[in-house]
């Protein structure tokens, strides 16, 4: 048996955000369960989520500010990696401090990473998650789907949180970027009362941020939960009904749970088709309801009636 551990350094992408992370957590998962005996190290210029640490998904975790070429280097030379893994789209700087240092490294597709030698796959317009993972293919490692399923049941079962006894609805009301990701409170509380008239015997708990704790007093009529751990998110979403969420952090636990949700987008971009799909995953439990495109960020998604989104959460409360 092979008692020597491979090494393998992980170049995060530049997002900070929550949900950006989140969407990383399958990508990991399948690079621990895949190689087992194994040290994962990641180089990055944003703060990890402590969960990954927590989980053990990865080993150690090396900051950096700007695009320091000698900071690569040196940490690479320093750690000596079997493989790398660059999740970063561009960056010339890494691909070739990487392919100096190691001869297996995975990248998206560049002119640069293809004249490197860098095995590479193209960037695609889908799921993040979905792209990460395909980095994992082209390395020849396996994504079992049951495996990863387990995992997350694994991640529920080590919540603290107590889920409610009767069925109950999850709205997520908060959005890290700004407001303009916000569909008003108000408009949730109509939401609630048009489903309550459906179904009075369902009960609402309510996801909320920091940045969201003054919400709480106008959802008196829910359970509310401010800044969750992750592990909490993944429970309270595996036992929900229906999930009905801002384009926010949280609701990327329910897109890899693939429940029942309804994901409200505000549409700001050109581009936005090709954007959005970069945040949301296509499935039969899922629909997204966009608002009509303004060019300037801001009140656009507050156009969304809570009529249009109750008239597309009765097709699955039916």
């Amino acid at each position: 048996m092979d008692t020597v551990k491979k090494k393998i350094v992980v170049f995060f992408p530049n997002k900070i955000f929550f949900g950006a992370q989140i969407t990383l957590i399958p990508f990991f998962f399948y690079l621990k369960n895949n190689i087992i005996n194994s040290c994962v190290y990641v180089i990055t210029p944003v703060r990890i989520h402590p969960f990954f640490t927590k989980q053990k998904l990865i080993d150690g975790c090396f900051n950096y500010q700007g695009h320091p070429w000698r900071f690569f280097r040196k940490k690479l030379r320093q750690l000596d990696p079997d493989i790398i893994f660059n999740l970063r789209p561009s960056t010339l700087p890494v691909n070739l401090a990487a392919r100096l240092q190691c001869r297996q490294v995975y990248s998206f597709f560049r002119w640069p990473a293809v004249l490197l030698g860098i095995k590479t796959v193209p960037e695609t317009i889908q799921y993040r998650s979905n792209q990460y993972l395909k980095l994992l293919e082209r390395a020849g490692l396996s994504r079992p789907a049951t495996a990863l399923q387990n995992f997350f049941h694994k991640i529920a079962a080590e919540a603290e949180v107590t889920i409610p006894d009767k069925d109950y609805i999850i709205f997520m009301p908060g959005g890290g970027a700004g407001s303009f990701k916000k569909w008003q409170p108000q408009k949730f509380l109509q939401l609630q009362q048009k489903i309550l008239s459906f179904n009075k015997n369902l009960t609402f708990v309510v996801i909320l941020g920091d940045a969201e704790k003054k919400m709480r007093s106008i959802f008196k009529e829910a359970v509310c939960y401010i800044n969750p751990a992750v592990s909490s998110i993944f429970k309270l979403c595996s036992g929900a009904r229906l999930v009905i969420a801002n384009d926010c952090g949280p609701s990327h636990v329910a897109h890899l749970l693939d429940v029942k949700r309804i994901i409200l987008f505000s549409n700001y971009e050109r581009d936005f088709n090709e954007q959005m799909a970069n945040w949301y995953l296509p499935a039969a439990g899922c629909r997204i309801i966009v608002s009509p495109y303004q060019k300037e960020r801001g009140r656009q998604l507050q156009q969304i009636a809570p009529e249009r989104v109750w008239q597309t959460a009765r097709e699955f409360l039916n």
